[in-house]
């Protein structure tokens, strides 16, 4: 590989960790309102759910390396991890006797971490904006 190529797939990497729990996230409440109209996405949410080990994994790699640090992100990392949590334990344990509850429950958490996310947003690009304007970047 030339230094070129190798750039670009380091660019590539990072725009990876950092864009994917953002779609993921919002596939996650799509599905979420089409349960609570009662439509099923059944094929489409099995390329995407229950994947609590894949989501958990991009949380620490955003957290250990520097370039993918984005503090924005983490609340979505999180919800990713905790709404298979969510299921797996419900279908062992039958939590939740009826969809309704759960469906509250889900869609409560996944507000939060929306929420979350937009404070963390405004937060990290208002402390980079201090930072150039320190600099005088700006």
């Amino acid at each position: 590989m030339s230094q070129r190529e190798t750039g670009r797939l380091k660019k590539a990497d990072v725009f990876i960790v950092r864009f994917l729990p953002l779609v993921l996230f919002i596939m996650l409440g799509d599905v979420i309102l089409d349960s609570w109209r009662g439509i099923s996405q059944y094929p489409f949410n099995l390329l995407h759910s229950n994947s609590a080990i894949y989501a958990a994994v991009l949380f620490f790699i955003s957290l250990a390396d520097r370039k993918y640090h984005c503090v924005w992100n983490r609340a979505m990392y999180v919800e990713l991890i905790v709404v298979p949590l969510i299921n797996y334990t419900d279908a062992i344990f039958c939590i939740f006797k009826d969809a309704k509850p759960m469906l509250i429950v889900i869609f409560v958490t996944w507000f939060l971490a929306a929420i979350a996310t937009v404070f963390l947003a405004i937060g990290h690009f208002i402390i980079a904006m201090m930072k150039k304007y320190r600099r005088g970047l700006i």
